[in-house]
């Protein structure tokens, strides 16, 4: 049988999505990190909103750019660390909010 390349046809693209059932079950399969986070289970899931990047989230909290990484830097609010840029999870900004109001 020849192959794409003999035929002059592109080969078929490999489309991995959520749409794919071995991709969900490879999903499924993995260790889950850490504990459940509170209020994620039922309901509708954030999983789908995207990370905030530091100018992001220096807008939504109103403060500068620097004092958002001052912060990052010393591990005050979570985040993770793609190469040189640093993404926080909303999920996680959340929690960290919610530990972080003020009750009277």
């Amino acid at each position: 049988m020849p192959d794409a390349m003999e035929t002059g046809s592109a080969p078929a693209q490999l489309s991995l999505t959520r749409d794919d059932p071995a991709v969900m079950r490879a999903v499924r399969a993995q260790p889950q990190i850490g504990k459940p986070r509170p209020g994620m289970s039922g309901g509708a899931s954030r999983r789908d909103e995207p990370f905030y990047t530091v100018a992001q989230l220096a807008s939504r909290l109103s403060l500068s750019e620097r004092t958002v990484r001052d912060m990052l830097n010393r591990g005050e609010i979570p985040c993770y660390r793609i190469g040189p840029q640093r993404r926080i999870d909303p999920d996680d900004l959340r929690q960290w909010l919610e530990q972080r109001r003020e009750r009277r």
